[in-house]
């Protein structure tokens, strides 16, 4: 495959200088100052992205529709709504979600570096700084081969584009990779997850901010999921099966949260289901959420996806939308701002947003996708039919009940609507297809619903004012995005996307 020249170096100043950690700003370069525990923890605060994917991510997909309103129309919101990724540097992009993730990779793998200079690398109490350290690359990666990659598909792995893969600290300010394949790229993820998970730890001060065991699991049924392992699947996400009540979203209480209150309450590392938390540099509540945008659920789409209708017991959903522009677009309040300011005079400063990269919630529901693929049907209907009774208001658990001919009734079966690599039954479709709804309801305005429309290839058609539409096919290739033009021009092969 052609080698090309990336800028990693150049990555970690770009991205890296605007992190709060000041112990990278201190001593960006002098690689030998990590030489003890605390300063290798310092330095893995950075191997999680600094910027988030989700606003992109969440207007290329079909929970957003035009609400027809111009005057909130912004380009970059139109051109990601048209599946036209700009050039962006800032938050909030691709590009700059590609390049925080780089930094995030080299951050991961100068702690690494540094454990094994300092000959710490199987000390017992290093082992869960290493974990994480080869979790967290491991992640990284993850989010950007999804992205930027084809969905995995072993028939097409081999030979479908992923991204460089980085596992060693960059000692050169141009050093050659290689694009590598999905297959590659893949087994790569799997091989530093799987060898993290041996010794990962909850021993942080701050778990929720770091790879800790849940978290680390819960990214494992994702990724396994993405691979179609189901054993896989149901092993790490075994932990909460016996009782899962006593882990995913208490909604009840949620729900008697004030409505402004919830936009920050949603994200606290203390509640139980919020497995890891990760502070990013993002405009996403002020410009999609309560600052309107043209291009988000609109007030007049909303029941189409968070409608009564579509709850199996005829009752109202305990999910409560908000809107701060009479009903023209709809936010479901779980992403809120804390804005730091950097000149109190001037009042300027960044914006900041928790987002939560993964919940016991998303666990429980990629463990009923595994149940079903496993052909245990009726055990992933009950176990749906329990998280939905908890997502709704009035729910009696002893008559609503959920069966087969009732999810047939919400989500009937159509032929190639849902087209994975692997084969599945009308039942396993079926059901499979309820669940999907219950996580496009579950993670609304979160950006996860961009991955199952790429793991099912499912067709997604974005209408505009004055009738017209675009649709993005099955198989069509703009559901990989452009790499960033810095690598392009540095010689990275970019997506084909005719």
């Amino acid at each position: 495959m052609k080698k090309i020249n990336i800028y990693i170096s150049c990555l970690i100043l770009a991205a890296g200088f605007s992190s709060c950690d000041e112990f990278l700003s201190e001593v960006p370069d002098n690689r030998t100052q990590v030489d003890s525990k605390e300063k290798v923890g310092e330095l893995l605060v950075t191997a999680y992205s600094q910027t988030s994917a989700t606003p992109f991510l969440e207007l290329m997909s079909d929970n957003v529709f035009d609400s027809e309103n111009l005057t909130l129309t912004k380009d970059n919101q139109l051109d990601q709504y048209s599946w036209k990724l700009e050039e962006g540097i800032t938050q909030d992009t691709p590009t700059g979600f590609w390049d925080s993730s780089y930094a995030a990779i080299a951050a991961a793998n100068e702690a690494l570096d540094a454990m094994e200079k300092m000959g710490v690398s199987d000390d017992p109490e290093y082992s869960g700084l290493r974990a994480e350290a080869l979790i967290a690359r491991a992640f990284a990666h993850f989010e950007l081969v999804q992205i930027w990659g084809k969905a995995y598909d072993p028939a097409t792995a081999e030979s479908d584009l992923g991204v460089p893969y980085v596992d060693s600290p960059e000692r050169e300010l141009i050093k050659l990779y290689e694009r590598e394949s999905v297959a590659d790229v893949y087994a790569k993820i799997e091989a530093d997850l799987e060898e993290g998970l041996k010794s990962v730890s909850d021993n942080y001060r701050q778990p929720k901010f770091h790879f800790n065991k849940h978290a680390a699991y819960a990214f494992a049924t994702k990724f396994y999921l993405a691979k179609a392992n189901w054993a896989k699947v149901l092993e790490y996400s075994d932990y909460l099966a016996a009782n899962p009540k006593a882990f995913i979203r208490d909604y009840k209480a949620f729900k008697l949260v004030g409505t402004n209150e919830k936009f920050q309450y949603y994200s606290r590392p203390e509640h139980v289901t919020n497995l890891l938390v990760n502070t990013q540099i993002s405009s996403y509540w002020r410009y999609g959420y309560v600052g309107g945008s043209r291009f988000f659920l609109t007030g007049k789409d909303e029941a189409s996806i968070m409608g009564r209708a579509l709850n199996p017991f005829k009752k109202e959903w305990l999910y409560e939308g908000a809107s701060y522009n009479s009903n023209v677009t709809v936010v479901y309040p779980k992403l809120g701002e804390y804005f730091r300011l950097d000149d109190p005079s001037a009042g300027t400063g960044m914006p900041f947003v928790n987002y939560v990269l993964f919940s016991n919630d998303e666990v429980y529901l990629n463990r009923l996708e595994a149940l079903v693929m496993e052909g245990r049907i009726e055990e992933a209907i009950k176990g749906l039919e329990f998280f939905l009774g908890t997502r709704t208001n009035g729910y009696n658990e002893l008559t609503d009940k959920l069966t087969y001919a009732k999810l047939v009734e919400l989500t009937p079966y159509v032929s190639d609507e849902l087209t994975p690599f692997y084969s599945m039954t009308i039942e396993q479709t079926v059901v499979l297809k309820s669940i999907l709804e219950a996580k496009r309801r579950e993670f609304i305005q979160e950006g996860k619903r961009w991955f199952d429309i790429k793991r099912f290839d499912i067709k997604v058609i974005h209408k505009f004012a004055g009738g017209t539409e675009i649709v993005l096919e099955k198989g069509d290739l703009k559901r990989q995005l452009p790499l960033p033009l810095h690598v392009v021009s540095a010689g990275l092969i970019d997506n084909p996307r005719n």
